[in-house]
């Protein structure tokens, strides 16, 4: 579940936009050329994804479609990019998407993730804990998955019960947070943090240029899944980043919704979204949403 995880496809990092935007374009000169090629015409949805072009990709997958049996990752993935490409809102040619990846793939996580988000935004909560149970079920004991499923399934839960008003519900942009959950309103214009994130010079000697860097942010308290995150490479450092509601891994957990959130970065040489003891990190930052000229250093 690529999205789910934040990674981006075919080993690209998201640090590579300008390679990635030359690759994309390249290849899309080539099927102009050769457009009954469906693996290339796969290929190039999911670079377009890498690049959150989603209105692109979804072409792309479409025209792939027509060429060859897709499985039930590209047909998330597909359904993914329309939903986004579509102002967020569900139509019926995304819920048959959704239904095709599952009957190729019934334990498939993002397919239910997008079953579960299809439900919440018709307000049918008890389909849509249905589906993200089903979800748990499928996902790694302790993984990322399994988390968001969670919380996906208490967000439900509480609205059912009373507990918490009824939220504007939407799919988040992919691939790093298209987890398929209840989402908060439009966001605010400065809902984002901003800065440089750079390494210690006595940690440079033990990192390798393909390791990972992954920029999160996360309530104040640590707890729960993170409200943003992205996802680079060390040969990217020293990186500017920014943070916004389209980096959320939960759509209703955005930065949009706090008003101070701690930011942190950490180096991870297996590309693990998940920490690691022993993974190299910064100290924790607490800053108010809307800081753009953060100073980040990850130390041994």
């Amino acid at each position: 579940m690529p999205p789910m995880t934040g990674l981006p496809p075919d080993g690209q990092q998201a640090g590579s936009g300008g390679d990635l935007k030359v690759m994309a374009q390249r290849l899309a000169d080539k099927l102009a050329k050769d457009p009954g090629n469906g693996e290339g015409w796969a290929l190039l949805a999911r670079t377009y994804l890498e690049l959150r072009q989603h209105r692109q990709a979804a072409d792309a997958f479409a025209k792939a479609d027509a060429l060859q049996k897709l499985d039930a990752t590209a047909l998330a993935d597909w359904a993914d990019a329309y939903v986004v490409a579509s102002d967020r809102k569900w139509d019926a040619k995304a819920r048959d998407l959704v239904k095709r990846a599952l009957a190729a793939d019934p334990k498939h996580l993002k397919a239910l993730a997008l079953a579960g988000s299809e439900a919440f935004e018709r307000k049918d909560y008890k389909e849509a804990i249905a589906q993200w149970q089903k979800m748990r079920a499928a996902a790694p004991a302790d993984s990322m998955d399994a988390k968001l499923a969670d919380t996906n399934i208490e967000e439900a839960s509480a609205i059912m019960t009373g507990k918490r008003p009824p939220a504007v519900s939407a799919l988040p942009a992919a691939p790093t947070s298209a987890t398929s959950a209840p989402a908060s309103a439009a966001p605010a214009a400065n809902a984002m943090v901003a800065g440089t994130v750079t390494v210690a010079s006595a940690l440079k000697s033990r990192l390798a240029p393909t390791d990972t860097v992954f920029i999160v942010a996360k309530p104040t308290d640590g707890m729960g899944a993170p409200l943003a995150v992205k996802r680079f490479t060390v040969a990217d450092l020293p990186i500017k980043f920014t943070l916004t509601d389209q980096d959320a891994m939960v759509p209703d957990r955005r930065l949009s919704r706090f008003g101070e959130v701690l930011v942190t970065a950490r180096i991870s040489k297996s590309g693990d979204a998940i920490a690691k003891p022993g993974d190299p990190a910064s100290a924790p930052l607490t800053v108010k949403v809307g800081s753009n000229n953060l100073r980040i250093e990850i130390a041994p």
